[in-house]
């Protein structure tokens, strides 16, 4: 297990441009591996942010509901990518959104408190924060003004452009959600560009 941890950093951290081998050895020293089920969940709506995470395998989502039930998928992550509710963390307060296992996954976890301290002492671990924060919200800013210009064709078709990754792997009602449209709306789309 020790090599699939230090394996997932190095990789994740790679992908960012950062091979620094005492960063991995301190993030390993503190990682686990953890397993979920398909739908099982990573983190509920309401609780704290203990945990942040790298994906070795699988999928998740992350999503907000209402009480009835209703939810509205935020963004999907795959492997490589972090998991966490970052904004929970930057403001100390519980996370927003619930995150789920839409794959069997299996996650590299690290606890929040031990991060911070490494981003504290570690000048690229703390430079690298910065250009994950920076990523998320322009990918945010972007899908924001896909979802609020954009018709349902349009939207469909900035998803082929940007993360068509997705359309392999997460069920289509789960897609419509994420560009707000209906899933009979996306068939038809699809039909049509087919």
């Amino acid at each position: 297990m020790t090599t699939a941890i230090h394996t997932t950093i190095e990789r994740f951290l790679a992908k960012w441009g950062l091979r620094d081998p005492q960063i991995v050895a301190a993030l390993a020293d503190s990682a686990r591996l953890v397993s979920y089920a398909k739908s099982a969940t990573v983190l509920r709506a309401g609780d704290a942010v203990t945990q942040m995470g790298i994906i070795r395998r699988g999928l998740v989502r992350y999503y907000y509901s209402d009480a009835a039930g209703k939810f509205w998928n935020k963004a999907f992550h795959i492997e490589n990518d972090p998991v966490v509710a970052a904004s929970a963390i930057l403001t100390d307060s519980p996370s927003p959104f619930t995150i789920e296992a839409l794959e069997p996954s299996e996650i590299v976890m690290f606890p929040g408190a031990r991060l911070l301290q490494l981003e504290a002492d570690l000048r690229p671990l703390h430079e690298l924060t910065s250009r994950l924060i920076t990523h998320a919200f322009i990918r945010n800013e972007q899908r924001e003004a896909m979802l609020l210009t954009s018709n349902a064709e349009q939207r469909f078709q900035w998803l082929l452009r940007h993360e068509s990754h997705l359309l392999r792997r997460v069920p289509q009602f789960h897609l419509a959600s994420y560009i707000g449209i209906d899933a009979v709306s996306l068939s038809r789309i699809k039909r049509k560009l087919e």
